[in-house]
C-alpha cells in the first residue's frame, strides 16, 4: 500500500518563515514607495517569497487573492508617484522663489516666484534627480551643492537659483523607499 503525499498534514511554518512572510510586506511596501532607478524590482523577491508562503501554508485562497490584490495596489502606486503630493508635498500650493546673493554673501528671497505644477523624477548616471516643472512651463534641476533649482539649457531663465517654498519631498517616504538599497549593504563600509 503506497502512502500518497497529499494525504499527509502540512507541517506547521517555522517562526523564521512566518517573521520573513510579515517582513515581506514591509519589503512590498518599500518598493512601491521607491522613486530611485530600481523602483520596485528589489521587491520582487519578497512577492515571490509572501506568494509561495501563502499558497503552501493557508487552507483558504483568500490570503492569496489579497496578495496579489496587495501586489497589484503596490505597482499602481509606484506608477503614480510622481503625481502623488503625499510623496512630493511641493505639489499642493508650492513655489520657487527666486534667490538673489545677499550683501553678506548668503542668498535671500526676492523676485518671481513661480508655481511647482508637476515632479519628474530623472535617473542620469543611476542617481536620483527629483525635476521640478514650474508654472512657466520650464523644469527646473536641484544643484546638490547649495540645494536650490536652476534651469539649464539655451533658454536659461536667470543666473539666480530658486529655492522650494517648503519640502520638495516627504521624509518618511524618501526613507522607506530607502529601504531597497538592501543588495548593497555588503558594500556600505567601502562606499565614502
Amino acid at each position: 500500500m503506497r502512502l500518497d503525499r497529499t494525504e499527509l498534514p502540512r507541517p506547521p511554518p517555522s517562526k523564521f518563515a512566518t517573521w520573513m512572510f510579515y517582513l515581506s510586506f514591509a519589503m512590498m511596501a518599500s518598493g512601491a514607495l521607491n522613486y530611485g532607478v530600481t523602483a520596485y524590482f528589489w521587491a520582487l523577491p519578497f512577492a515571490c517569497y509572501a506568494f509561495r508562503y501563502a499558497t503552501r501554508h493557508f487552507e483558504s485562497r483568500r490570503p492569496v487573492v489579497g496578495l496579489v490584490a496587495f501586489m497589484a495596489v503596490g505597482l499602481v502606486i509606484n506608477g503614480t508617484l510622481e503625481k502623488n503630493p503625499l510623496v512630493f508635498p511641493i505639489l499642493v500650493d508650492g513655489y520657487l522663489q527666486e534667490v538673489r546673493p545677499a550683501a553678506g554673501g548668503t542668498g535671500s528671497a526676492s523676485g518671481e516666484r513661480l508655481g511647482v505644477t508637476a515632479v519628474h523624477v530623472g535617473h542620469a548616471d543611476l542617481g536620483t534627480d527629483v525635476i521640478l516643472i514650474a508654472s512657466d512651463g520650464r523644469t527646473y534641476y536641484r544643484d546638490s551643492r547649495d540645494q536650490l533649482f536652476y534651469t539649464y539649457g539655451d533658454s536659461k531663465r536667470s543666473e539666480f537659483g530658486l529655492r522650494p517654498s517648503g519640502p520638495v519631498e516627504s521624509p518618511v517616504f524618501q526613507h522607506a523607499g530607502n529601504l531597497m538599497l538592501y543588495p548593497w549593504l555588503p558594500l556600505a563600509p567601502f562606499i565614502n
